[in-house]
């Protein structure tokens, strides 16, 4: 599962995940709380990518704008830990934001950054 709401970030993790695992995946895609949290109320996934800055839904034709949440993943994070169905779900969390800082979280620790960066 992967919760991103910017398209072209979607684009290059699912490009990744395909060029690494060829062939072998199932990638169910998310690009909003509220459907991160409907689509983890009904299926359970091996492992998700979650961005810690999502919007509330995703932006529908008269439905006014979505309103962005910055710590919407901690949310998603929270279903997740709290769900039958993904309390032993891994996880991947994704900030472009260096200030968010995720300390520990049910059993989750934020450790492993990027190589590239500091």
């Amino acid at each position: 599962m992967i919760v991103e709401d910017d398209a072209f970030k979607l684009e290059g993790v699912r490009a990744y995940l395909n060029s690494v695992f060829t062939g072998t995946l199932e990638i169910s895609v998310c690009q909003a709380l509220a459907s991160a949290t409907a689509l983890l109320g009904s299926q359970t996934f091996d492992l998700a990518i979650i961005d810690m800055s999502i919007h509330s839904h995703e932006p529908q034709a008269g439905s006014g704008s979505p309103f962005p949440l910055s710590s919407g993943g901690l949310d998603v994070l929270f279903t997740i830990v709290y769900s039958e169905n993904g309390a032993n779900t891994p996880c991947i969390i994704l900030t472009q934001y260096p200030d968010i800082e995720i300390e520990s979280l049910g059993g989750f620790k934020s450790e492993v950054q990027h190589p590239g960066f500091q």
